[in-house]
């Protein structure tokens, strides 16, 4: 359970703000940075804990109404800040919210822009795109395809014109990561490779197995279908860097696409996924 962090809140952008000035206050050794900015203008956030060349990248909430992946992020940087830092020559990178607009939307409901782009659904809390209708995480330049703009599920008309996707991939270009992980919900599931990467696949397999052996998820066989993988960041990574990249599905899964009630936030996430970051740091020893 974290002292700061307000992972039973429902994480908007202005929370993991505060959240991230309250943790600087404790510790001053944080380095907080603004590395972009989304379609709406609001400051694309990270924190660097450590220093090293072996590097670790953490990322939270690709999708609008996966917020609980932002609350999981800023309490795994709680945490590792309250346990001292990683070991020496590490470098952890923390982006609690990839995508700020989108979980706004999710938190607060549409606006005159979004009312024109198709929902595919009925309830605006199911938002999983980015305020220019574009899902995040199918906009990565690894076997893209065009579509148009609509509240998920679609990639825009070219790759990586987004501003929040050019950040992610200038971020990781300047940062030179060993390992990157992305956090979504829901499904409780480990994926760790694609058809299109199999070089990295064996080292990202043994990745995937030491976080299912601390959190009893479930390893997902490789991606074999590009309509289902194409364009996402990890498949991107593993395929620019030739490194391994892990989604990890947090929550479980309750036949709808509304976010959890942030309350169960330790019962449905917290009580099983709080060793991950200390597993990745271990897993940068691999590589």
């Amino acid at each position: 359970m974290t002292k700061t962090v307000r992972t039973t809140e429902k994480y908007s952008y202005e929370v993991m703000q505060r959240d991230l000035s309250m943790l600087q206050a404790q510790y001053p050794g944080m380095d907080r940075f603004d590395f972009g900015e989304s379609a709406y203008g609001k400051k694309l956030v990270a924190v660097n804990v450590g220093a090293g060349q072996r590097r670790l990248l953490m990322v939270g909430a690709h999708h609008g109404r996966e917020y609980i992946s932002s609350a999981f992020v800023m309490a795994s940087l709680e945490k590792l800040l309250a346990e001292g830092g990683p070991p020496e020559g590490v470098l952890v990178t923390f982006v609690p919210m990839i995508n700020p607009d989108g979980v706004d939307i999710s938190i607060y409901g549409g606006n005159n822009l979004t009312d024109s782009m198709e929902l595919l659904g009925s309830d605006i809390r199911a938002w999983k795109a980015n305020g220019n209708g574009i899902d995040l995480n199918r906009h990565y330049p690894a076997l893209f395809w065009k579509n148009g703009p609509a509240s998920e599920g679609f990639g825009g008309l070219a790759p990586a014109i987004e501003s929040e996707g050019r950040a992610m991939m200038e971020l990781c270009n300047r940062w030179d990561y060993t390992i990157s992980a992305t956090f979504h919900s829901k499904g409780e599931v480990i994926i760790y490779g694609d058809t299109n990467t199999p070089r990295v696949n064996e080292e990202s397999y043994i990745i995937a197995q030491r976080l299912s052996r601390v959190t009893g998820y479930e390893i997902m066989p490789v991606s074999s279908d590009p309509s289902v993988f194409a364009g996402g960041f990890e498949n991107w990574f593993r395929q620019e860097y030739g490194r391994p990249s892990i989604l990890m599905e947090l929550s479980p899964s309750n036949g709808t696409d509304i976010p959890h009630d942030m309350r169960q936030f330790d019962e449905l996430v917290w009580n099983r996924c709080s060793e991950v970051c200390n597993v990745l740091i271990d897993c940068l020893f691999l590589i």
